[in-house]
């Protein structure tokens, strides 16, 4: 799991560019109800898929990282 940190920035960076494309887009009806869902899709898979691995990767390597 050596490459799972630059993995974990890597989403993030796919969200904030997510967010950053649609700054000045003119959004339909339709395209606000889709986007006021999907956000909370995006972070939960963020959160329960990536950020819990990256957890456990920083706990099982915390000692070598130099982290208490």
């Amino acid at each position: 799991m050596g490459g799972l940190p630059q993995e974990h920035k890597r989403s993030h960076l796919e969200i904030m560019k997510l967010v950053e494309g649609l700054k000045d887009t003119r959004l339909t009806d339709p395209d606000i109800k889709k986007l006021s869902e999907q956000p909370i899709d995006i972070f939960l898979d963020q959160i329960l898929s990536q950020d819990m691995r990256f957890a456990a990767f920083i706990n099982r390597n915390k000692e070598r990282m130099g982290i208490q």
